[in-house]
């Protein structure tokens, strides 16, 4: 019975089916309706008493016992099926914020500006024109790409999303191009670049552990997923050019240098090496298997 309750959660992480019943539920979408906490501890409160009356039965037939558990599940049962027909929340408008086009979930109106201020580093420093190749952020769990304001999603995967759409990466290879490292120090900016590099000549691997730099990125509505290379939506980028973004988040005058040359750094045929003036730095290259 353990192992049927533990595989409907994982089954049925956001809940769709009689999720407010469960105890819990890992990925909350606000699409499926409001879950009161309090309520939904008054009702898990009710099961685990009603559970424990019942294990008193089984040594013997009590009216005490037998009252309680009766008692806790009359209360238990309408206020799971009350909760479980509230009615939704009406959908929030997307909002433009700093050149970008956010689209919250119900609910989450007051956060765009928490989201916005978290992706100002980036921004900030790059032009205009760039950021109108960001897709809008929508808050969904198993929607359209990119998913970025998950609960518990950290910045430096909401900027891994913006700043390769900045510079006009797209998921695949891209070792060595400057705009790889522009999109890596664009991301650093934001949150450190604490991952090591993965190695993208094995196949990705069948669980995705912390700093291992694979990803899983969910693809469809029913939440099929993909694991994907790197903290760049996608984007394969090898050592080097981890190296030769932390080179440019040392430099002060990064943000001016990147300005004034922007158009030859987010060129597809522009290297880091050919790049190296511009950037200021002394390039690192590497020689891993990066569609090189």
């Amino acid at each position: 019975m353990i192992f049927a309750f533990a595989s409907l959660l994982l089954a049925n992480p956001r809940g769709e089916y009689g999720g407010w019943a469960l105890p819990w539920v890992a990925a909350h979408d606000t699409a499926l309706g409001p879950r009161p906490s309090a309520v939904h501890l008054l009702y898990l409160t009710l099961l685990a008493v009603a559970a424990g009356a019942v294990a008193l039965l089984r040594h013997g037939w009590r009216v005490l016992p037998a009252a309680v558990a009766v008692l806790s599940l009359a209360v238990a049962v309408p206020v799971v099926a009350r909760a479980g027909h509230l009615p939704k929340p009406a959908p929030v408008p997307c909002q433009e914020r700093d050149g970008l086009r956010f689209c919250p979930g119900a609910g989450y109106g007051p956060w765009v500006g928490r989201w916005a201020a978290a992706l100002r580093p980036i921004t900030s420093v790059v032009p205009p024109q760039a950021l109108t190749r960001v897709p809008a952020l929508r808050q969904d769990v198993h929607g359209t790409l990119p998913q970025v304001w998950l609960a518990g999603v950290s910045d430096l995967a909401v900027a891994g999303v913006v700043a390769p759409a900045v510079v006009g990466l797209e998921p695949g290879p891209a070792c060595g191009q400057a705009r790889t490292v522009v999109a890596l120090w664009l991301t650093g900016r934001v949150a450190a670049l604490d991952e090591q590099a993965p190695d993208f000549g094995r196949p990705p691997p069948e669980r995705v552990e912390p700093g291992s730099g694979w990803h899983r990125y969910p693809l469809t509505e029913s939440g099929v997923t993909a694991i994907a290379p790197g903290r760049l939506n996608g984007v394969a980028y090898d050592g080097a050019d981890l190296v030769n973004a932390r080179a440019l988040l040392r430099d002060p005058r990064a943000a001016e240098k990147v300005r004034a040359g922007w158009t030859s750094l987010t060129d597809p045929a522009t290297t880091t090496v050919a790049a190296a003036s511009l950037l200021g730095i002394e390039p690192v290259t590497g020689d891993g298997p990066c569609g090189r």
